[in-house]
């Protein structure tokens, strides 16, 4: 069942409310190839199941590169991944180790990395260094811009291709988490307003459809503790929210994405929106996801997940999207969500070798391109990059053997002008953090 205009309207004359209700959901879980039962088939990467300022710095001798392809359909023509620049360090702002690595792309040529430095005198801090990446190789960096002075432990950054970029993260001296734009060349992030005075953790902030959609966490009321995870909508005057958009025993990570007729919200909770001051909060063994229209979830359901990396990340897919998320301890599975937030059918992208880890992932072409990092027990590492076609089947794999051992998420960016994958991600080489890229050509 789907909410009707003459519902929607009289749904958006009840006025703010301090949670989401459930509105009118669809059991978006039935149609799915039983959830992360459909990954379970797959042994290999390559699946066939469907559904419709300054130089730069000195290269680094760390990891060795090697590419395959697979072939594949030819709705993306990407066959092969070629190095197109050797693993490399960037500059960043020192003295101390950075982690954290995030990518945000500023337009066609330049992208910001934005990186955490710690040191024991100055602390956790926030900063940026912009990196003009799909020219000449190593990549010209400018010089690394600090963004945040005292920085809390926790930080979100939007993705969208504009040269200020939308910065989340709690209030070094006060209570609640704040929201502001920042220029990454220049620094000196300045709050803007309080997204929500009980929250004490960014989750994700997302800008689309004209808004910024803003995800936090703040402690529940359960008894025995609990997060209760809370969402708001800027649009640049006015701040809708916050609401209470998920209740779980343990910590809620979440990702949300702008499609055509709405909001997609996922997050690592059950479809109960409130923390009860009464009851036990409930563990996180499934997740959720919604169609999110004037502030209204219209359709829901609920997947369930074996893995115990909670990680979860959107990518853009015709007019809906892929859900990207660890179905068990070691496959990394990919939910088919139509315009209608409707599940459409998981397929397996890859598989680890012994345990998962962290991913990351971005669009490319009609499919995507994701990065993963796969550790053996043996101590052997390896940073696989592998690119899908629409159906979610891979045509074209690289890896990077033995790279510095991550130590934070690493991050994936494609340019389709250039047909460039860049990878990066924060690396430990001899008790030492630097933030490393390596380059791809996509043929």
């Amino acid at each position: 069942m789907r909410t009707t205009a003459l519902t929607l309207a009289l749904l958006a004359a009840c006025g703010a409310r301090t949670e989401l209700t459930r509105g009118h959901r669809g059991n978006a879980a039935g149609s799915s190839t039983n959830g992360a039962d459909g990954a379970g088939g797959a042994t290999t990467d390559s699946t066939t199941t469907s559904v419709g300022g300054s130089g730069g710095a000195a290269p680094s001798t760390t990891g060795t590169m090697s590419t395959t392809g697979t072939g594949g359909n030819l709705d993306l023509v990407c066959d092969t991944l070629t190095a197109s620049g050797q693993l490399t360090t960037i500059p960043t702002l020192g003295p101390g180790t950075s982690d954290n690595a995030r990518f945000h792309l500023l337009d066609a040529t330049r992208l910001a990395v934005f990186h955490r430095p710690f040191d024991s005198t100055l602390g956790l801090r926030l900063a940026s260094t912009t990196v003009e990446w799909t020219q000449a190789w190593p990549p010209k960096s400018d010089a690394p811009v600090q963004i945040i002075a005292n920085l809390k432990e926790s930080f979100a950054i939007d993705k969208s291709a504009h040269p200020l970029v939308a910065v989340l993260t709690p209030h070094a001296e006060a209570p609640g988490v704040a929201f502001g734009t920042v220029d990454p060349a220049v620094g000196a992030w300045v709050p803007k307003l309080t997204a929500d005075f009980s929250a004490d953790r960014s989750v994700f902030v997302r800008y689309g459809l004209g808004e910024y959609f803003i995800g936090m966490s703040a402690p529940g009321t359960s008894p025995g503790g609990s997060t209760q995870l809370r969402a708001a909508f800027y649009d640049g005057s006015k701040l809708r929210g916050p609401y209470n958009v998920g209740c779980s025993a343990t910590p809620i990570l979440g990702d949300a994405l702008a499609i055509p007729k709405g909001w997609l919200l996922a997050r690592t909770a059950p479809q109960q929106a409130t923390c009860n001051p009464a009851l036990p909060a409930p563990n996180s063994q499934a997740i959720s996801i919604d169609l999110i229209v004037g502030g209204m979830p219209l359709i829901g359901g609920e997947v369930p997940f074996g893995g115990k990396s909670h990680q979860l990340a959107f990518v853009p897919r015709g007019d809906g999207a892929w859900l990207l998320y660890w179905s068990d301890a070691i496959t990394l599975s990919g939910l088919a969500i139509d315009s209608f937030g409707k599940i459409e059918g998981v397929v397996p992208i890859a598989k680890l070798t012994e345990k998962s880890f962290a991913f990351a992932a971005d669009a490319l072409d009609d499919g995507m391109v994701v990065v993963l990092f796969d550790e053996l027990s043996s101590g052997e590492t390896t940073l696989r990059t592998i690119v899908t076609n629409a159906n979610g089947t891979t045509i074209a794999t690289a890896s990077l053997a033995n790279p510095p051992k991550l130590t934070t998420l690493p991050q994936v960016a494609f340019d389709p002008a250039t047909r460039q994958v860049l990878v990066g991600f924060a690396g430990i080489t001899n008790a030492v953090q630097s933030v490393y890229l390596a380059r791809y050509q996509c043929e």
